[in-house]
């Protein structure tokens, strides 16, 4: 039996649609997948911090924010709040830090610290031009401890002039302060996080490695 040009072409397309069909199935199903993977990831890493007591926790690709309130006091310039920004993709050789063991007996605590890699858009020479500025402009400012110096009063300037001499602070990873004097952002050259107790710190950072890995943040080289 010879079956004609056309049936054949049919049957052909029929097959080739029902393959491309599936294959379309399974790549939704994998794109699923990941999905529920990276929120899970997102899920643990979030329980982790709020666990240690932050809140506020913003996730977006490489980028983490999470906030802690603090008793204000003579002692902290009044501080009431500070949010930390990190961007996980500016890390260097995370895997190779180890928490440390800082302090002996009841005044022991942990802390871990990794540097930042070569893509971190900060240069030293700008931040210390800004520091000399400030020390020029108000002596003894102690920035970014200004809120504990004589010269508090001038926080809204000193800001003013950092976003003025560092315009792309929003892509560095910073602490930003708010006390009565106003906010007050501290640039960071390396990610350090200490914590009273090891446990939740190792949980910390194990969940930090899982969620950057998913999301294809560059944290070793």
């Amino acid at each position: 039996m010879k079956l004609n040009t056309p049936t054949l072409f049919a049957s052909n397309t029929v097959l080739l649609f029902v393959i491309a069909v599936f294959g379309m199935v399974d790549q939704a199903a994998a794109e699923n997948d990941k999905h529920r993977i990276d929120n899970y990831a997102e899920a643990n890493l979030t329980e982790a911090l709020e666990e240690m007591g932050y809140g506020e926790v913003e996730i977006s690709g490489c980028w983490v924010s999470f906030v802690r309130s603090v008793t204000p006091s003579p002692q902290n310039g009044w501080t009431s709040e500070y949010t930390r920004f990190v961007n996980l993709d500016y890390f260097k050789e995370f895997s190779e830090r180890e928490i440390q063991q800082l302090g002996q007996g009841a005044n022991a605590f942990y802390g871990f610290e990794t540097r930042l890699d070569n893509s971190y858009p900060l240069r030293p020479l700008t931040l210390v031009r800004f520091k000399e500025w400030v020390e020029s402009n108000y002596p003894g400012a102690n920035w970014p401890h200004v809120t504990t110096s004589v010269h508090r009063g001038a926080l809204t300037k000193i800001e003013s002039y950092l976003a003025y001499a560092i315009p792309n602070i929003g892509q560095l990873n910073r602490w930003v302060s708010v006390s009565q004097y106003g906010k007050s952002t501290d640039l960071k050259q390396f990610f350090q996080i200490t914590w009273k107790e090891r446990k939740p710190l190792e949980r910390l950072l194990e969940r930090l490695k899982a969620y950057g890995r998913l999301a294809g943040c560059n944290m070793e080289s």
